[in-house]
């Protein structure tokens, strides 16, 4: 399996209309959290099956999988 290595709110289950969703009231995502994300994460997807071709392209470009 190829796990995904990323945190950023791209992909992110608690991500909904560039707002967060983990807080009582959902809170704008400042641009640099957005890009580094953030510790309460949840991923649409945490792994793939493993493929050499997706794993490369994965590392190449430090993929999220999403």
């Amino acid at each position: 399996m190829i796990k995904s290595k990323q945190v950023s709110c791209h992909g992110c289950l608690l991500r909904l209309n560039d707002s967060c969703t983990w807080f009582a009231r959902p809170k704008h995502i400042p641009h640099d959290v957005f890009q580094k994300g953030c510790k309460h994460r949840v991923a649409k997807t945490e792994s793939l099956e493993y493929h050499p071709t997706i794993e490369r392209i994965l590392d190449l470009f430090q993929g999220e999988l999403m």
